[in-house]
């Protein structure tokens, strides 16, 4: 695309944006292109429902080419055309390119009067496509979208919503959420009951009751696999499990024709008994896992199942079928009959499909079970070959081996590797051999995350992977790579796309769009109106994509892997890094200095969490006498870091709120010993080699005008007037050249309208924590003004360090919609490479002493964490002994990020020792020369 198509779509989104995403007046014409919309469609739909899904294709091609939308008319049955597509390219497997077409369609859709059912569809598409993916993100996503379109509809889609209710429920619940999973249930049958007798159905009304008992019974499987329903005791769900059993033999039984339907032309879309076979056998798996079950008559219910079953239409669910009846001979302790099953199923797939490396593997516990490791691991071996990507052919020992895309066999390889580590007897090398499977379900991970995003399921699966290897001391300085990257992943692309896109020609025109649909997107999620929060969230995609076909360079910079021993070559002698990763009842700390990388397990139990919160505790209580206790700094400090001057610390989890400078050793807090500061990633660390210090330093500050009132300890979280914010800010422009906006002149547009112009940012204001949702949280500029961290991220900023002085701005919020969030996170992704944030509520009088002192030592040349540790220094020792001595007043604020100098040594000082030297040149010039004299 040219600039100047790339600027005419600028001007399109800004006229999206102006219009409140409706659709163009100047649109409204009557005139049309599209002259025979519905002979168009209905042949269309002709084809697709006799499978001629290539016709579809090329009809829908022929009819596009010579079609332009003049009207929302139009742009409805545009997107109908390609709907259908969508629909086609979905049945040809072709799910990308069904996936692209539906989005296609959905750009004409979405802000169309009358769209709901040609949106509804689209979205039901889109979700059902990133299934197939096993993209559980994005398919609840589209489901819920769906979902409430045909909730708020008249008259909606029947079939479609009792589906979508159907699977949502069991999306949810292997996404580890069953109380959402058991709301959709309860509403699918809801609807069922309520649902008036006058409505005609595509499909008998009995038949919707058997799919949902069919999700019902394959919800408390996935529950009881999972362990991941803690609201329903195992007694309680094995009685409701039966109770419902019994109701769908009873429904399925009143309809004496569904057992004659299984003709070749037999259609599974409105089967019942496709849906019945599916429920009886989730029924056989969860019972074969409660003890003293009947065997024999899982046998007869399975076997039902496979005479049902449809076998030229549902082959792959003959094999799931004679799969439980293997699980049940195995359960049985009838280890041949179930070997001979297997046998069969093996020999009866395809050599490369992904399902028979998954038989493989149930062959494989089959042959433990009977101790048989040898050919237990030959199957384990073929499996892994199966998956195995690579050209190479896969070794013995897997380390060559390389994962595909299917997040799937993730879950798969690490069940196996837990089952052998679970296994009542032992063999030779049992913990080496488990401990490679699991090493093998770390590499499949890593090269599934980025298709797969990073929910709660998929992190608890990471987080086990690498307790257990580094439990057998198993992990390598790859891997450690791979887990910088796997978690930083969403955090870099942001921040290395934040500081290119500041040298774009178009960055003014590209800003100013991307903060106006922050903005809009702000309101409407505090309104809370989906339908306005899906349609700007598209727009702001529709920008984004545009933005990187435009500008590849900030794609090529977002790609670009973290390698472990270029962060080493990097670091100075006198610096180790700590970074910490916590998992159920233990954390791994990494030890990583220039020339080595260590780590150990350490438990994390009640005693340690404690301690902990007992810390945390005291330091946020402004008259709580700290007492020194080696205890904590015992367990989050090893030994080998007391011989190094610089900590640097990549908190996890629950350590994101603590000040290590306030741990004691040897009866001294840490910072008098040590310079601490901190970062989220390891690959912040050094900040981005391409940042320039400029020698003329200037810094930006901002300080808003508030009420007065009357607290006994004025803090900056509340709407008190701040005396020490304001004298701040003032005292900080005599030390370095600055432009300050005080008082009402701190207002929010002064903020955004010049925020590129300092190399420093400094906020000295009240902040305010949104407990609800963390991006909704703010800066509050004059005049009540509120700049959102959902704002922030569409904000490009060029300073080298922004000092956030308010409250909780380095405090870790989880968000509803992105994770943990935080300010000091949002300006790093706006491409700051350093902030200076507080973890709790800072007290405005100590936080204008400490941030003077904090300048004083920046424009002496010192780092930026020397800087920080020595400006608490000072003020530590004029109150040392007394109440404000305690570390509430002092230990608040902490670096983060990049650490080198903002400037050199002060210019006076600089010209003092210049003049100095040019002096002492003079005198030893005339005395050389007097002693030359006299000499003659």
């Amino acid at each position: 695309m040219r600039r100047s198509s790339f600027q005419m779509y600028i001007v399109w989104l800004m006229f999206l944006l102006g219009h409140q995403f409706n659709f163009a007046q100047s649109h409204t014409s009557q005139e049309t292109t599209i002259t025979n919309p519905k002979v168009w469609i209905d042949e269309l739909l002709d084809y697709y429902n006799k499978g001629m899904q290539e016709k579809v294709v090329q009809y829908a091609d022929s009819i596009l080419e010579s079609t332009t939308p003049l009207n929302e008319k139009d742009s409805l049955n545009t997107a109908r055309i390609y709907h259908i597509v969508g629909k086609a390219q979905f049945e040809q497997f072709a799910n990308y390119k069904s996936i692209e077409t539906l989005h296609i369609a959905r750009s004409y859709a979405e802000n169309v009067a009358g769209n709901d059912t040609v949106l509804s569809g689209i979205y039901y598409y889109l979700h059902i496509n990133f299934g197939v993916q096993s993209k559980t993100f994005e398919t609840l996503k589209y489901g819920e979208k769906a979902l409430y379109i045909l909730e708020n509809t008249m008259n909606p889609n029947y079939d479609l919503l009792l589906k979508l209710y159907g699977r949502m429920a069991v999306y949810s619940a292997t996404a580890g959420s069953f109380n959402k999973s058991r709301n959709y249930l309860k509403k699918g049958k809801q609807f069922l009951q309520d649902l008036p007798d006058h409505i005609e159905l595509p499909n008998p009304r009995l038949s919707y009751e058997i799919k949902l008992l069919y999700r019902k019974m394959l919800i408390a499987f996935v529950s009881d696999k999972l362990n991941l329903d803690d609201k329903i005791n195992n007694s309680d769900l094995i009685n409701s499990v039966e109770f419902d059993k019994k109701k769908l033999d009873l429904i399925f039984n009143k309809d004496k024709d569904l057992l004659s339907n299984q003709s070749d032309d037999f259609n599974y879309d409105d089967a019942n008994v496709y849906y019945y076979t599916l429920a009886l056998n989730y029924y056989s798996l969860f019972k074969a896992g409660i003890e003293k079950t009947d065997y024999n008559l899982l046998h007869k219910e399975i076997d039902k199942a496979i005479e049902l079953l449809h076998k030229k239409h549902h082959a792959r669910h003959l094999y799931q079928f004679k799969n439980t009846k293997a699980v049940i001979f195995s359960k049985q302790g009838k280890y041949e009959e179930a070997m001979s099953l297997y046998d069969t199923i093996i020999a009866n797939t395809n050599d490369n499909n992904n399902i028979r490396a998954n038989f493989y593997i149930s062959r494989a516990l089959v042959a433990f079970q009977q101790k048989d490791v040898i050919k237990a691991q030959e199957d384990i071996y073929k499996a892994l070959t199966v998956i195995h990507q690579g050209e190479e052919v896969l070794k013995k020992d897997y380390t060559n081996f390389n994962g595909g895309y299917r997040f799937n066999n993730v879950v798969t390889i690490h069940s196996l590797a837990n089952r052998i580590k679970l296994l009542e007897y032992d063999f030779d090398n049992k913990e080496s051999y488990y401990t490679s499977i699991f090493e093998v379900a770390f590499k499949q991970f890593t090269t599934t995350y980025k298709n797969q995003g990073l929910n709660k399921v998929t992190r608890d699966f990471f987080n086990s992977i690498v307790n257990e290897l580094a439990a057998k001391n198993a992990l390598t300085n790859s891997d450690l790579s791979q887990i910088e990257n796997v978690q930083n992943f969403l955090a870099w692309k942001s921040f290395n796309q934040s500081r290119n896109i500041i040298q774009l020609p178009v960055v003014d025109s590209l800003e100013q769009i991307e903060f106006t649909i922050r903005k809009q997107l702000t309101r409407a999620k505090q309104t809370r109106d989906v339908k306005a929060i899906d349609s700007i969230t598209r727009v702001l995609y529709n920008f984004e994509q545009l933005l990187k076909k435009n500008y590849p360079d900030i794609s090529k910079s977002i790609s670009g892997d973290f390698d472990i021993v270029n962060f080493q070559k990097n670091l100075k002698n006198d610096e180790i890094v700590l970074k910490y990763a916590f998992f159920k009842d233990e954390f791994a700390l990494f030890q990583i200095t220039k020339d080595s990388i260590f780590y150990e397990l350490k438990p994390w139990l009640e005693n340690e969490q404690q301690m902990l919160r007992q810390h945390l505790d005291n330091l946020k209580k402004p008259f709580s006498k700290m007492a020194y206790d080696n205890s904590l700094v015992s367990l989050l400090i090893p030994d080998k870091a007391h011989d190094f001057k610089n900590l640097i610390i990549i908190p996890d989890g629950v350590i994101y709120p603590l000040p290590f400078e306030t741990l004691s050793h040897n009866n001294r807090f840490l910072i008098e010993d040590k310079t601490v500061r901190y970062s989220s990633h390891l690959r912040f660390v050094n900040g981005s080699s391409n940042i320039e210090y400029e020698k003329d330093l200037s810094l930006t500050i901002y300080a808003p005008e508030y009420t007065n009132t009357n607290q006994q300890i004025v803090t900056r979280s509340s709407e008190s007037y701040l005396n020490g914010a304001r004298s701040e800010a003032i005292r900080i422009a005599e030390i370095f050249n600055a432009e300050s906006f005080l008082g009402k002149e701190a207002t929010k547009n002064a903020f955004v309208n010049n925020r590129l112009k300092g190399d420093v940012l400094h906020l000295a204001m009240h902040a305010t924590i949104n407990k609800d949702d963390a991006v909704l949280s703010y800066f509050n500029f004059s005049d009540q003004e509120k700049l959102h961290i959902e704002e922030l991220y569409g904000l490009k900023m060029d300073a080298k360090l922004a000092v956030l002085s308010a409250c909780n701005t380095g405090v870790y919020k989880e968000s509803k919609s992105s994770g943990p969030q935080s300010f000091q996170r949002a300006f790093t992704f706006a491409g700051v490479p350093a902030t200076v944030a507080s973890l709790w509520e800072v007290p405005d009088n100590s936080t204008k002493q400490i941030m003077e002192r904090f300048y004083t030592h920046l424009s002496k040349g010192q780092t930026k964490s020397q800087s920080l540790q020595n400006a608490k220094l000072d003020y530590l020792n004029v109150h040392r002994g007394t109440k404000l001595g305690q570390p509430y007043y002092w230990a608040g604020f902490v670096v983060y990020g990049e650490d080198a100098p903002i400037t050199a040594a002060n210019s006076q000082v600089t010209l003092y020792i210049a003049l100095a030297v040019i002096l002492l040149v003079i005198l030893t010039y005339f005395f050389l020369r007097t002693r030359s004299k006299k000499e003659n």
